[in-house]
């Protein structure tokens, strides 16, 4: 996934950027900082639900945003072709290490 930071036509400044995306990593060990804008969002590696098509159990990274208490990833975003096939590569590298070590795993 892209952050708003990435895509075309969007200034976010790239400290405050930074800035939330640690607010948000901090989020997932239980701590929040900061509420995301409503009207925006950052990227946080996360355990797949089935999101975007992703398998589930497969941490991956996802727009998401915060409520100052917790965070959720944002459905909806239109993906393009290219976007869709940069996800497809990322999911298939991610799915063949998983299978690598699948063995050292607990049952």
């Amino acid at each position: 996934m892209t952050s708003r930071a990435e895509l075309p036509g969007c200034r976010i400044e790239a400290v405050a950027t930074a800035r939330r995306d640690d607010d948000l990593r901090a989020a997932g060990h239980g701590e929040t900082r900061d509420r995301t804008p409503d009207d925006d969002w950052t990227s946080l590696a996360v355990v797949s639900h089935g999101e975007y098509e992703i398998p589930e159990g497969l941490q991956f990274g996802f727009p998401v945003r915060s409520d100052g208490r917790g965070w959720e990833v944002v459905e909806g975003i239109s993906l393009d072709e290219k976007a869709r096939q940069k996800i497809k590569v990322t999911t298939e590298e991610l799915e063949g290490e998983r299978a690598e070590v699948q063995h050292l795993l607990p049952v």
